[in-house]
């Protein structure tokens, strides 16, 4: 996908695990160069610390965040919205839970 979407855009594209020898550099030279912010929508991408920073450094510096739905091989969503929002929401009590 990054491949494709390099050629097809003619952008410099950041991929938060392609070529990252420093996870602080997730944020400060990956979030905050981005014009837009695409999300793969996996089960249990909400749950992950080091994407909710990413989120929420996104959130903090105003930059539109696009949520692509995945789907599993029998056209199912895997991203939940209303489960993620739940989890956002009860953060403390359902991280530490997890």
């Amino acid at each position: 996908m990054y491949d494709m979407l390099t050629k097809m855009l003619q952008y410099p594209i950041f991929l938060d695990s392609a070529k990252l020898t420093d996870l602080r550099q997730l944020i400060s030279h990956g979030v905050a160069d981005c014009d837009v912010m695409i999300v793969l929508g996996t089960k249990g991408y909400i749950t992950r610390p080091w994407c909710l920073l990413e989120i929420l450094h996104a959130t903090r510096l105003k930059t539109p965040i696009l949520v692509l739905d995945v789907k599993n091989g029998d056209n199912v969503s895997q991203f939940d919205f209303s489960s993620s929002l739940r989890y956002i929401n009860n953060i403390e009590e359902t991280m530490g839970a997890d």
